[in-house]
């Protein structure tokens, strides 16, 4: 029977610096961030119901793991 290998929170910690996730994960942040403060300060002003936000935050979030 196969060993399966240890997992090591190090190990996957230098696997996601490698790929650049903090740095990404931050850049992703920062743009939903201008994203939602865009969409609060033009939807009353192109009439867009306020609830329409919401699908904007949905959005946001559903996104952040696929980026």
């Amino acid at each position: 029977m196969p060993v399966m290998p240890e997992f090591r929170f190090t190990g996957a910690l230098e696997e996601a610096r490698r790929r650049n996730v903090f740095r990404d994960a931050g850049l992703y942040i920062v743009g939903a961030w201008v994203v939602l403060q865009v969409a609060e300060i033009a939807f009353p002003a192109l009439n867009i119901p306020e609830f329409s936000l919401r699908y904007v935050w949905v959005g946001v979030l559903i996104l952040f793991p696929i980026a």
